[in-house]
């Protein structure tokens, strides 16, 4: 079986979004897994011939050994699993933080990460710490998880841009390291599964 990722932010990528749909009817499901293959920048080989096969389109280059809807939900469930056990948990805080569409995940892996980079934080401090390591991790468009406008969050931190811009550049200097570290630790057990095809990793 060829791999069906071309490298490990990829894989996190649409294995998080598709962990992220509510378990639905057959039909509706297929379409949803055709709407995410078509999200994707850059398909592989093998995606596009998964995207037409899922479309109805015949191909010669299928290798997804007929792979159903609920066993691409299994394997993203795996990939997710994976994550949350197999890694240091601020590794683990740090790519959930940054692949999740669900705003209790996000929410707690910011807390967390805020918590394990300045433990030493209280009050306003720790607020002001919460914010910059929100703003310093990517924000998908599929996430449930919509903060309030930045210029809110600061009026209420009593906060300066200038000052706020700082604090996010030193936590994406902290948090970056841990969630390119996770990925690095997970992109052995990934190519010996097959899930993605050796060569450079891509990071998001």
């Amino acid at each position: 079986m060829n791999a069906i990722f071309e490298n490990t932010g990829q894989a996190l990528d649409v294995c998080f979004l598709i962990n992220g749909l509510e378990p639905t009817q057959k039909n509706s499901e297929r379409i949803a897994l055709i709407r995410i293959l078509e999200a994707v920048p850059r398909l592989t080989k093998q995606q596009r011939a998964w995207l037409e096969q899922l479309v109805g389109t015949r191909s010669e280059t299928v290798h997804f050994d007929e792979m159903t809807s609920m066993e691409i939900r299994g394997q993203a469930a795996l990939v997710v699993d994976l994550v949350r056990n197999q890694l240091h948990p601020a590794e683990s805080a740090a790519i959930i933080g940054s692949y999740t569409r669900k705003m209790v995940e996000k929410s707690n892996a910011v807390r967390y990460l805020s918590e394990y980079v300045k433990p030493e934080l209280t009050g306003r401090d720790r607020l002001i710490a919460d914010y910059a390591v929100l703003r310093s991790l990517p924000m998908r468009k599929s996430e449930t998880y919509k903060p309030r406008a930045p210029e809110t969050i600061l009026k209420a931190l009593d906060l300066k841009p200038k000052e706020a811009a700082a604090h996010v550049r030193e936590m994406k200097k902290r948090i970056t390291p841990l969630r390119m570290r996770g990925e690095a630790n997970l992109e052995d057990i990934f190519r010996r599964d097959g899930l993605v095809a050796d060569g450079e990793i891509a990071y998001a």
